[in-house]
């Protein structure tokens, strides 16, 4: 349907401010003209030059004629009564009404106490501005002159001259309503025996019509869609064109519902953003155009919350007993999700009262298919928000596909990171609904979980990427600062301090025990151990550093920047942009373009170096004198390497690929050992692949039948002469039984489990192996994994 356009009409009366004058002595004896009175005028005659009434029954009688006259103005007659008014006979004369019924009127009785009252009245309601005193209209016969003065600030002035006693100013009475009117009128009420006792003369009326100067305003808006405004006016409105437009020039067709609600509709979806809209051709009966009008579209955008965790399989039971589908709103916004929809495969489950908070959970419970499905998470308007094709083979622990373990998105990595976002739950329970992820894969975070640390003098302040549940300090215990769990600050006790900090299930996080020097504004030592120049086609370049210690160092204070002897530092650029602490013996990555295509590529690499970095200088662009440098913010220099294809050992043919390592700040480069680079693990260390205990059987049943009767651990050499604790815990986290003496450990040797407890084999489920390796320096490693006790 097109737009209605509603034409004004041409009354001058209405649209020019100029005064206008009528009288009425009624000596004409026609109520036709001079001026035309319409209405009731059948009951009204001319008698000695008075208007008179004249019925033979009970009623009312009402006659009027146009007027326009409201804004400000003069209204005066002659009323002639010859009775005593009374709430049964009385008269009204309405000084000005508009087409609505607004109207001001005087009233002459109408009860018992015989008064005179101007009122602002609307249909049904009226608003006593003024009234006279008591008794004023008590004589039996009424011979009164009256008077109504309105003046431009809006304030009423009543006179009267009653039975020829004189002039008397009676009142005033402020009042704001101003309207245009359309007429003038006169209405008698009575009885039968005052059916002709009303007379009217000399009614003259002059003054100023109203003018509506004031603009038509947008009082409430909604967005419906991308491309569609509904908006409701202050007044009725009108259009003199099909269209409007916004600042960047989208026309919005222009749809009247009704005289005060419109609805736009754009040519194309609307942006998330500001938008002004240019409603001058929308217009009131004054031909006043509306102003331009201001609205922003803030809609969640995609990714805003993700499909974050999926328990699709809650069977053989852990602890979590239903299927989920678990979001989190990743924004700052706190989000209705009312009539929002999670799409699986062709099923759909809508959602309803739901408000998530920022950084906040919500599971929607829901039965999923076992294998793999697509979910799809849609808003109210059927915008996709996030998608995820889950399957079993995400799972990190294939012993975890049969059932009872949820798949979790590490929440430290990038959603773009699909390569290694998602892992088997290693939450004791099968899964974290409504609660932080606890993925197995959460070592690949970038660096730490400490994300920086802030030195007070006697304090430090430490903030996590996860949050955690208790902080061991110097052997004493702490309580966080905020209720994620995450800020923590404690007191600086000495100038080497060993810090623990313990998960929600009582075991470290990250690995051993982090040590911290009193301050970390000392001289750096850190320098570039591995580069990749010259990549396969489809891997990254990166740049690896080494913190030799013995002091932590914060990133954001340091650059890196492009070298040559010739011209030194070209441009320094920063390394990070938050202090996140480097700590002795640790490495990180930088990787210039995909990392997992590194992760991809070589087996030793430990995702948890990766540095969260946008690259600013490329390898492959360095000239033969060209290299790299890490510096300080004011320019002085820390480490500078350069390197060409001379720098590999001389029997390598094909050097694509294959990186070139230091084991120090000195040392000449080195052509990488096979497998050809190490990003994230220094070449001096034995790679963290080969220092965990390896699990056989994961998935084992005790039946006596000599094939996978038991599940097995072979522990890592460094090991040797630790003592080893070994324990099994079951699903619900409660202690099942120790399986190891608590004595040194000589390798190599291997821990196996049967599955039993005194001799008698346990119920089929889920169990967790959980190692804890100390050495004679007090140094102490903890490992877990999973198992699965089948019967069969």
């Amino acid at each position: 349907m097109k737009p209605i356009l509603l034409l004004m009409g041409a009354c001058a009366c209405f649209c020019v401010r100029a005064q206008v004058t009528w009288h009425d002595a009624f000596s004409d004896s026609s109520l036709a003209i001079n001026p035309l009175w319409i209405g009731d005028t059948a009951l009204f005659i001319h008698s000695n030059d008075q208007l008179q009434l004249s019925d033979t029954n009970a009623g009312n009688a009402k006659i009027s004629t146009a007027s326009s006259v409201s804004a400000s103005g003069h209204w005066s007659g002659w009323l002639g009564l010859d009775f005593n008014p009374s709430g049964s006979n009385y008269t009204e004369i309405t000084l000005c009404e508009d087409a609505g019924g607004q109207a001001s009127v005087l009233k002459f009785g109408g009860d018992a106490r015989d008064r005179i009252s101007l009122l602002y009245r609307l249909p049904g309601i009226d608003h006593e501005l003024w009234t006279s005193s008591d008794g004023l209209l008590s004589p039996s016969n009424i011979d009164l002159e009256w008077e109504v003065v309105r003046y431009p600030d809006s304030i009423w002035t009543v006179s009267v001259n009653l039975n020829q006693a004189g002039w008397q100013n009676l009142g005033f009475a402020p009042d704001t309503s101003v309207f245009p009117s359309t007429q003038f009128s006169i209405a008698c009420f009575y009885t039968k025996t005052r059916a002709t006792k009303f007379r009217f003369d000399n009614l003259s009326v002059s003054g100023f019509p109203f003018t509506d100067t004031t603009r038509p305003e947008v009082i409430a808006h909604r967005w419906v869609d991308r491309q569609t405004l509904e908006m409701e006016l202050s007044e009725k409105c009108y259009s003199d064109s099909l269209h409007v437009f916004d600042h960047k020039g989208t026309s919005w067709e222009v749809f009247f519902s009704n005289a005060n609600t419109l609805q736009l509709r754009g040519s194309r979806p609307a942006e998330n953003g500001a938008y002004i809209l240019d409603l001058s051709p929308i217009h009131d009966a004054y031909q006043n155009e509306m102003l331009p009008f201001h609205t922003a579209l803030h809609r969640p955008l995609p990714k805003s919350i993700v499909i974050n965790e999926v328990m699709c399989d809650a069977e053989p039971l852990v602890d979590v007993d239903y299927e989920y589908v678990e979001l989190l709103n990743l924004s700052d916004d706190t989000l209705s999700l009312w009539n929002w929809e999670v799409r699986v495969n062709s099923s759909v489950h809508l959602l309803d009262s739901v408000v998530l908070q920022p950084h906040s959970y919500h599971i929607v419970p829901l039965s999923l298919p076992n294998s793999t499905a697509e979910i799809q998470l849609y808003d109210d308007w059927n915008e996709e928000i996030d998608r995820f094709n889950y399957s079993n083979d995400l799972h990190s622990s294939l012993w975890k596909k049969h059932g009872g373990w949820s798949i979790e998105r590490d929440e430290n990595r990038p959603l773009s990171d699909l390569n290694y976002a998602w892992s088997s739950s290693n939450s004791s329970m099968g899964g974290t609904p409504g609660y932080q992820n606890q993925p197995e894969t959460n070592d690949r975070s970038p660096l730490n979980s400490i994300r920086s640390i802030s030195w007070f003098g006697d304090s430090i302040e430490l903030l996590f990427s996860v949050g955690i549940d208790s902080l061991d300090w110097g052997q004493k215990m702490y309580l966080p600062k905020d209720i994620l769990g995450s800020r923590w600050i404690v007191p600086a006790t000495g100038p080497v301090m060993n810090l623990q900090a313990y998960s929600t299930s009582s075991y470290p996080i990250d690995s051993l025990y982090i040590h911290l020097p009193e301050a970390l504004h000392h001289s750096p030592q850190i320098f570039i151990s591995e580069v990749l120049f010259q990549p396969e086609e489809g891997v990254s370049e990166f740049v690896e550093l080494y913190n030799p210690g013995p002091g932590a160092v914060l990133l954001n204070e340091l650059r890196i920047s492009k070298w040559s002897r010739d011209f030194g530092i070209e441009e320094l650029k920063p390394i990070c942009e938050i202090p996140q602490p480097m700590l002795p013996g640790e490495v990180v990555l930088i990787a210039l373009a995909d990392p997992s295509s590194l992760f991809n590529t070589y087996p030793i690499s430990d995702t948890r170096a990766l540095l969260d970095y946008e690259a600013t200088v490329s390898l492959t662009a360095l000239s033969a004198t060209d290299g790299l440098c890490i510096a300080r913010a004011n320019g002085s220099i820390i480490d500078s390497v350069a390197w060409n294809k001379d720098s590999y050992h001389s029997y390598l043919s094909d050097t694509r690929g294959i990186s070139l390592t230091r084991n120090s700040p000195g040392s000449a480069w080195q052509s990488s050992s096979q497998p050809m680079a190490t990003p994230g693990v220094h070449s001096a260390f034995q790679p963290k692949m080969y220092e965990e205990p390896k699990i056989v059987n994961a998935r084992f049943s005790p039946n006596g039948d000599q094939y996978k009767d038991y599940v097995e651990l072979f522990l890592p050499n460094h090991w040797q002469e630790w003592v080893i604790y070994a324990d099994v815990y079951n699903a619900a986290g409660q202690h099942i039984c120790s399986i190891t003496p608590g004595e040194p450990l000589v390798l190599p040797s291997a821990i196996r489990w049967a599955g039993k407890k005194n001799g008698q084999v346990l119920p089929a489920g889920q169990y967790m192996l959980v190692v804890r390796a100390e050495n004679q320096d007090g140094r102490v490693e903890f490992w877990r994994h999973g198992c699965l006790l089948i019967d069969e």
